[in-house]
């Protein structure tokens, strides 16, 4: 249990930091395009209070996010000498080496890459063609 408990607290700020990184990304292109494509919108809804609670909402859900991975991810060790049987308590490391179900990887991979990629995608393109238009008529 202890060794279990080592490779979850092992993995899960590394997985959890990643995560609300991309979450982090995501929120400010989101500020940007309130800002340039609906500015008083944005102004009506700024505060402190809200970003507090739109940060705190990202670190809550990116550390549910990442405990399968962190649940899943044991202490091993390597044989020593090779394929003696005996485990080298020098040689633990932290590794999930049997995936629990085949979809863990690709949800994450899509729901922290590829959505987050096509969000920020879809707004950037969105303010360069407000910033355009506004040039244009100017």
């Amino acid at each position: 249990m202890t060794d279990g408990f080592v490779a979850y607290l092992y993995y899960l700020p590394k997985c959890r930091a990643s995560y609300v990184s991309v979450l982090t990304i995501v929120a400010f292109s989101l500020e940007r395009y309130l800002a340039i494509c609906h500015p008083l919108h944005l102004y009506a809804m700024a505060g402190l209070r809200r970003a507090l609670k739109i940060v705190a909402g990202l670190w809550l859900f990116s550390l549910v996010s990442a405990s399968p991975f962190a649940w899943y991810t044991t202490v091993s060790y390597h044989d020593y000498p090779p394929g003696s049987g005996n485990a080298s308590s020098e040689s633990a490391f932290c590794a999930m080496l049997e995936l629990p179900s085949w979809f863990l990887c690709e949800l994450s991979s899509l729901l922290f890459f590829i959505l987050p990629g096509l969000i920020i995608l879809c707004l950037y393109v969105r303010m360069g063609l407000r910033i355009s238009m506004a040039n244009s008529t100017n």
